[in-house]
């Protein structure tokens, strides 16, 4: 958080704010995108800004919870988006309902219902931030620590994709395809590490914040 001097709720609200914020920009961008993408239907365009909504938005609950140690009900809201989700398309397949729409409906479902599984604090601190949140703290933690996140995406994004840029530029994009299914075989390794970081990290920020080692 960017100063002990403004009251922690003040900067959980600020912070809940800026987020539903980001994330309906985000949605917007994706539901357009969407609009395009599916023929121009309005109802695929706007389950898909819906189900990326809740997903963005339960990204800043999944870090307050495991600040707080709440790393089970993340795991149980992770299950709960994973089991319906799998479960809704393995209805879809066996009775013969698959299409974009249903598809669409099943995700959006799942989003939002892992979204509000995360408990009554989360929800109540995103209403509190929409409805009375000022966007003062996170403006000051934004100007403190911005540049560093910044730094940090743009050098994690580059170490970790340049290869892909590189085959394709070099090769050509059906060079890419052997990469790219390789890649998969990685994935479970690296959602591990991503999971593991995350829980974490709320732990080590309050041990260097109590100065210990």
């Amino acid at each position: 958080f960017p100063s002990h001097d403004i009251p922690l709720e003040e900067t959980l609200t600020s912070y809940f704010s800026a987020n539903a914020i980001l994330s309906l920009l985000a949605s917007v961008v994706i539901g357009l995108m969407a609009y395009g993408l599916f023929h121009q239907s309005p109802i695929n365009s706007l389950l898909f800004f819906s189900s990326a909504f809740f997903l963005l938005l339960a990204r800043l609950g999944r870090s307050y919870l495991l600040d707080h140690d709440y790393a089970k009900r993340v795991l149980v809201s992770d299950y709960i988006y994973s089991i319906l989700l799998v479960a809704g398309c393995f209805y879809l397949y066996f009775f013969h309902h698959v299409s974009i729409y249903t598809t669409l409906i099943v995700l959006t479902i799942s989003s939002f219902l892992s979204y509000c599984s995360m408990g009554v604090r989360v929800i109540t601190l995103q209403v509190a931030g929409l409805t009375q949140g000022k966007m003062t703290p996170f403006i000051e933690g934004v100007r403190l620590h911005g540049r560093y996140a910044i730094v940090g995406v743009v050098t994690a994004e580059f170490l970790s994709r340049a290869h892909s840029y590189i085959v394709s530029l070099w090769l050509g994009p059906a060079a890419f395809a052997p990469l790219a299914a390789a890649t998969l075989f990685f994935r479970p390794v690296l959602l591990v590490v991503l999971s593991l970081t995350q829980f974490e990290l709320a732990g080590l920020a309050r041990v260097l914040e109590t100065g210990g080692t």
